[in-house]
């Protein structure tokens, strides 16, 4: 049987930098537990519903910067030389390292990033004023928040690269940082303490046309079936002729629940601040997968050498062999369901000082994973001399077989008013800016999806331990509104972890009792994975027309008391008793003697 391996363009990448490392500074310091936080215009991404805690126009941006230090893949067997041949001239294997650099290449700028991009957040309330003019109790809570965040990187839009899963490769990390993502959505303030939320995931479908030619060698050996015989494979090293790619959008859906039991329950004392400061948030975003569709037109050249004649393939196959390749997976996305809880308290008699708690569990349906290499496909072609030779395009690499998986998250964070929070400055006077800040932290444990790699293929990755941290300024400005100035950074380090392959992966093949090693095969017999990487995200917030120190997830009706500070007492003006009955003091004559009298006969 002759073989035919052809190498076609594939778009691996699973996930985006939202899903890896998070997107807003604020929520990054916090390792991503923000389901029940959700307050900023990238709840968008975390959770739509969170959307509706939002009543003033909020503006987000910032930047992302991160390095990796992934360990680096040694003697790994393939064709080092690009001879077409997996062995040197002695027979020997041909083997080499594989580097994890996932930079994207520039020779203009060697000191480029791994991850490097731009984010940015909105969110605007809709019919706000004619909610509020219409006379209805149910309309009395109801807010519609439209938000969009986006993640877009500063080297590329989209990256394409070639990928063999037979070689060992970083399969969460690879290219996910080098894609565009948008998240619109829709969150409602439904009734007092319910949030609801909906939206979408959106990236590039695409299609591509290709055009290749193929120089075509042949080496043959004993074949191991029963017939025996000579069996031929057929290397082909194939040039790009004419290239077409098209793109357009593709959408997944998201939603959220947002519950904040403050809000319908009043209580006294620390049991009423625990519970303003608590809420239960659900969001789920669905399957994003976004597919190409490939038109291939293959002329082949060169000559092939079987049953004692040499044949040149161009008559072999007369015909270009045209191939249509539908629905490839260019980037896929598992379901993924987040749950969130919250609660804090407000410490200190003045107020001033407030702490949260949050805890995220995210399942994630790895097991869904879809295959990022082109389908395996034959075909049957007759020879000139009667006999047939199969052409095959890919390999049959089979389902990866990843498995589901549950990750845990926990951030804190530390809210100090330093001064003039509130909006008592209209009451008392006092100087329109203020002061606040936050001390954040988190933790967060992802589980690798990926099974042991003791077969061929070499998905490589690891268990993850994340930790976060960041800061935040917020100054309050009451001509304009709170500005709020984040930076948040994560350390992913990746367990060391060493998989033993099969030896059965190994064999001598053509009987010349020589083991033939595979493709991507580790020498040593084993192959291990880990590293690390670090990042960095900085930004700024504005809220058009908010009060200093309005808290921007409390809704219009929160309280001084809910808002962690003390109002000042309303001024009072003193009243004076009147000396006589009102009717007789404003009488046209009165008895009562003017004050210099009183002062001069009282002894």
């Amino acid at each position: 049987m002759t073989t035919l391996l052809l190498t076609l363009l594939t778009l691996p990448a699973h996930a985006t930098v939202p899903d890896t490392f998070g997107i807003g500074p604020a929520n990054i310091g916090l390792a991503g537990a923000v389901t029940a936080r959700a307050d900023d215009p990238f709840a968008a991404f975390y959770n739509p519903a969170g959307l509706g805690q939002i009543a003033h126009p909020t503006v987000s941006a910032g930047v992302i910067r991160g390095q990796a230090a992934l360990m680096d893949f040694q003697g790994i067997v393939y064709d080092t030389d690009a001879d077409g041949r997996l062995v040197d001239d002695d027979g020997a294997p041909d083997y080499g390292p594989v580097g994890t650099d996932y930079r994207v290449w520039d020779p203009d700028n060697p000191n480029r990033w791994y991850l490097d991009g731009n984010q940015f957040g909105m969110a605007f309330p809709l019919l706000d004023k004619w909610l509020r003019s219409q006379d209805l109790t149910v309309l009395s809570n109801l807010r519609f928040t439209f938000g969009l965040a986006t993640y877009l990187p500063t080297q590329t839009t989209l990256r394409m690269q070639m990928q063999d899963p037979y070689m060992p490769y970083y399969v969460m990390y690879r290219n996910r940082n080098d894609r565009f993502t948008l998240h619109p959505a829709l969150g409602i303030h439904a009734f007092r303490g319910l949030y609801i939320g909906a939206g979408a995931q959106m990236m590039f479908a695409t299609s591509l046309q290709l055009q290749l030619s193929s120089f075509t060698t042949a080496e043959s050996f004993p074949s191991d079936s029963e017939e025996g015989g000579d069996e031929v494979t057929v290397l082909v090293t194939s040039n790009i002729d004419d290239f077409q790619l098209n793109l357009g959008p593709a959408f997944s859906p998201t939603a959220g629940f947002l519950f904040k039991p403050g809000e319908l329950v009043e209580l006294d004392g620390a049991a009423g601040d625990i519970l303003d400061h608590t809420a239960l948030g659900v969001s789920y975003r669905h399957e994003w997968k976004t597919t190409t569709n490939a038109d291939v037109l293959v002329y082949a050249n060169g000559e092939v050498t079987f049953d004692d004649e040499t044949l040149l393939l161009s008559s072999l196959l007369s015909e270009p062999i045209s191939i249509e390749l539908a629905d490839l997976v260019s980037l896929y996305n598992p379901p993924t369901l987040n749950i969130g809880l919250k609660t804090g308290a407000t410490l200190g008699a003045a107020k001033r000082d407030s702490v949260d708690l949050s805890v995220d569990i995210d399942q994630t349906k790895w097991s869904k994973f879809v295959e990022t290499t082109p389908p395996y496909q034959e075909m049957a072609v007759e020879a000139l001399t009667g006999a047939s030779v199969t052409i095959r395009v890919g390999d049959d690499y089979g389902p990866p077989e990843f498995k589901d998986t549950w990750a845990f998250r926990v951030g804190a964070s530390w809210d100090r008013c330093w001064t003039h929070c509130a909006d008592q400055h209209a009451v008392a006077g006092q100087p329109k800016v203020g002061l606040a800040s936050t001390v954040r932290l988190g933790y967060a444990y992802i589980p690798s999806p990926v099974p042991d790699q003791t077969g061929r293929t070499n998905y490589m990755d690891s268990d993850r331990n994340v930790l976060a941290g960041g800061a935040g300024l917020e100054i309050h400005n009451r001509g304009v509104g709170p500005v709020r100035l984040d930076v948040g950074a994560q350390r992913h380090a990746l367990a060391t972890r060493t998989v033993n392959k099969d030896p059965d992966t190994v064999s001598d093949t053509d009987g010349d009792g020589i083991l033939d090693y595979p493709r991507g095969y580790p020498l040593e017999g084993r192959i291990t994975s880990g590293g690390s990487i670090w990042m960095v995200s900085v930004g700024a917030e504005l809220r058009f027309g908010a009060q200093p120190g309005q808290e921007r997830r409390l809704s219009d009706h929160a309280t001084p008391a809910t808002l962690g500070v003390t109002a000042p007492a309303e001024p009072v003006e003193p009243v004076a008793e009147p000396l006589v009955p009102a009717d007789e003091a404003t009488g046209p004559e009165t008895d009562a003697p003017e004050p210099d009298k009183i002062e001069e006969e009282t002894p």
